[in-house]
């Protein structure tokens, strides 16, 4: 009864620490561009890439999926502003 008790412990601290690694925020990050811009009208949402993350990044939300899209970009700048008039008008 006490190995199951020390096993079980060990395994919660185990799983403890992998949720509080900081190194799996970093998986959510974007580590490239796609160079497939979407189609506005296939857009369902965007977002700005969290500050953390090494890259800075827009990610768009087309056909279920997200994308990230380089923010400097020209096209992903006129994207963002397509979209926001999409939404709000």
């Amino acid at each position: 009864m006490k190995q199951v008790l020390v096993v079980l412990i060990c395994f919660s601290v185990f799983i403890l620490l992998q949720a509080a690694d900081p190194v799996s925020k970093a998986r959510n990050c974007c580590r490239k561009y796609s160079k497939r811009i979407p189609d506005v009208k296939n857009i369902q949402d965007y977002k700005e890439q969290d500050p953390s993350c090494t890259k800075n990044a827009v990610l768009f939300k087309a056909k279920g999926k997200w994308i990230c899209l380089n923010p400097k970009s020209k096209k992903v700048k006129q994207l963002v502003e397509k979209f926001s008039q999409k939404i709000s008008g």
